[in-house]
């Protein structure tokens, strides 16, 4: 058996994220935007307001984090906090006008970093990986 096939496809997944997050990071820098900002912000344009320890969970950030992380989002003027309707005891972290702005533009540049890691894929390819990593992040294709 040769390393790569012991080493197994959650390795390679995480090999690969890293080298995402990598390169993710180096685009960002020019934009004075931390990787952690990116995650909230597209997370929230992607499912619109979320509970502050829903929003942890999807991206696998610790309660404390997540705490800071919205403080400095709100400082920045990016997204805010509000009661929820249901429950308020509950507040549910969204994105101000700004904060749906630059998500917009952080798309573009998770976008071109995307286009660069993959560019060794067929379309065919890209879109078979994508609609797999959907179905094991149970997310709709």
């Amino acid at each position: 058996m040769t390393e790569r096939e012991s080493a197994g496809t959650g390795w390679l997944l995480e090999v690969a994220a890293t080298r995402r997050a990598q390169h993710l990071k180096e685009a960002l820098r020019p934009y004075g935007v931390r990787p952690r900002w990116y995650g909230v912000l597209i997370a929230l344009a992607e499912a619109g307001p979320l509970p502050q320890h829903q929003l942890g969970e999807l991206l696998g950030i610790d309660r404390t984090t997540m705490v800071g992380l919205v403080d400095r989002l709100e400082e920045e003027g990016m997204a805010g906090r509000r009661r929820g309707v249901d429950d308020r005891r509950r507040y549910l972290i969204e994105l101000t006008e700004k904060g749906r702005a630059r998500a917009r533009e952080l798309l573009l540049i998770g976008s071109e970093v995307d286009a660069e890691l993959l560019s060794g894929l067929t379309p065919d390819e890209r879109a078979a990986l994508e609609g797999l990593l959907a179905r094991i992040a149970g997310q709709p294709a």
